[in-house]
């Protein structure tokens, strides 16, 4: 079986500067051969920061999510209820589709750079 091509992982506190070091890495990594950026956080902060954004209720509405994930995370706490463990199954299966989606591009020859924020 052929080598994968490498995977770059970019992590680091928000603010960091992750983002702008993903441009540079990516555009180094060209030099040398095929490369694509990748995705592999969960997603949950940007559509937090855009529910946010809602008018009227969306720091409320934000808040009560926010705090519905930290218990579900929480493994002493109880087990989420059915809305919030498919909510969750969702964010794993798309987890799930984005790393095969870079692992099987990494089996082509094509190197990932990847960080864990949206680069949308």
């Amino acid at each position: 079986m052929p080598a994968s091509a490498p995977l770059i992982a970019l992590i680091g506190a928000d603010g960091s500067g992750k983002s702008t070091l993903l441009g540079d890495v990516l555009a180094h990594v060209r030099k040398h051969g095929p490369a694509e950026a990748g995705y592999l956080g969960l997603g949950s902060g940007p559509l937090g920061q855009r529910i946010k954004a809602w008018p009227l209720i969306g720091v409320p509405l934000e808040r009560f999510l926010s705090e519905r994930a930290r218990r579900a995370r929480d493994p002493e706490g109880q087990i989420p209820g059915i809305f919030t463990a498919l909510v969750l199954y969702r964010y794993s299966l798309k987890r799930h589709k984005r790393w095969a989606h870079i692992q099987a591009l990494r089996q082509q020859g094509v190197a990932g750079v990847s960080e864990r924020d949206s680069p949308n």
